[in-house]
């Protein structure tokens, strides 16, 4: 990716001129730096400029299993409410 994408605005202009991009992968790191996420369509990328990508908030608290941490308050207490993803202004970046 190149710096023009350094805002979510622009990753729509850059999707319109890649079309072989099919789907984005919108990705949160763990506590252990193990990417989470998941997967969008491009026709759902409007979604990312809108703040409208919603995520479990546990997310972050897996162990390096993908399992939920024994006694995580995130999960029983309110039983695993989403959060919003927001972007973090670095723009889009390639994940292999």
């Amino acid at each position: 990716m190149n710096n023009d994408l350094n805002n979510s605005t622009n990753i729509i202009d850059w999707l319109d001129q890649n079309p072989q991009v099919e789907v984005l992968h919108i990705a949160i790191a763990d506590l252990n730096g193990i990417l989470r996420g998941k997967r969008i369509l491009i026709d759902q990328a409007r979604r990312i400029v809108d703040n409208s990508i919603h995520m479990p908030l546990s997310i972050v608290g897996l162990d390096v299993w993908g399992q939920d941490i024994v006694g995580n308050p995130m999960v029983f207490t309110n039983g695993d409410a989403d959060g919003i993803r927001s972007p973090t202004g670095r723009g889009a970046l390639p994940i292999n």
